[in-house]
C-alpha cells in the first residue's frame, strides 16, 4: 500500500521527488516513516528522482603572487579569444584544457 502511495505522489509531482521530499509529503498525510525506509521502498518500486545535482564549476586558488597580464600591454592585439574546458575525471579530480 505504501509503495503505491509513494508512486502516486511521485507521479503527481513530475517524478522530481526523492526520498526526503516524499517523506515530507507522507508527513502531511499523517503517515510518519523514516527517510531510509522510503528510500528502500522507492528502490524496490523502481522509483527515482529525475532531478540531477547542480554542476559546480571548480575554483582555482594559488599561494603565490600572480604574474601581470601581458595581453593588456600589447599594442597590436585588438581581439583575443580563448576556450577553457573543465573535465571531471571518474576519481573526482578536475583537468583543465585550454585552446587559443
Amino acid at each position: 500500500m505504501l509503495k503505491a502511495l509513494l508512486g502516486e505522489i511521485w507521479q503527481n509531482n513530475y517524478k522530481a521527488y526523492g526520498a526526503p521530499r516524499l517523506r515530507l509529503a507522507l508527513d502531511d498525510l499523517n503517515l510518519h516513516h523514516a527517510t531510509n525506509r522510503i528510500h528502500r521502498l522507492m528502490r524496490e518500486a523502481g522509483i527515482h528522482s529525475v532531478m540531477s545535482r547542480r554542476f559546480n564549476k571548480p575554483t582555482t586558488t594559488v599561494d603565490y603572487i600572480q604574474r601581470p597580464n601581458l595581453i593588456r600591454k600589447l599594442q597590436d592585439a585588438n581581439v583575443w579569444s580563448m576556450d577553457i574546458t573543465y573535465l571531471k575525471l571518474s576519481n573526482g579530480q578536475w583537468v583543465y584544457s585550454g585552446c587559443i
